[in-house]
């Protein structure tokens, strides 16, 4: 297991993406992309179909970078297309305090106590 006190995990629908034409495989990558110009983070994904970033080690940025690009992720054109995402907290250094947040929810939330 990687060591790590911020993660995020990413995942598409790729049915919606297809049946709007786009190719869930470039979606990815254009995410993928997106989160691999911050040095603080680091991609640790298993697979093409789940994007897991984790913070690099003593990246104390790392926090406010995640939330930045989930932002940037579900004000964009991303949005409708995003089934999954996750930030997963690990409060202590052997990972048994982990907490993880729907920020899906979380977002839509945030934006009916706005309305």
């Amino acid at each position: 297991m990687e060591n790590y006190d911020y993660k995020i995990v990413i995942e598409l629908d790729e049915e919606k993406l297809r049946s709007d034409n786009y190719d869930p495989n470039e979606t990815y990558e254009i995410i993928r992309r997106h989160f691999a110009k911050e040095r603080a983070l680091r991609d640790v994904s298993s697979n093409s179909r789940e994007l897991i970033f984790i913070n690099r080690e003593n990246e104390e940025d790392a926090y406010g970078i995640i939330a930045a690009l989930a932002i940037q992720l579900y004000e964009g054109w991303t949005r409708p297309y995003l089934k999954v995402m996750n930030w997963h907290l690990n409060e202590s250094e052997d990972g048994s305090e982990e907490t993880v947040e729907n920020m899906l929810v979380e977002f839509q939330k945030a934006l009916k106590k706005t309305d």
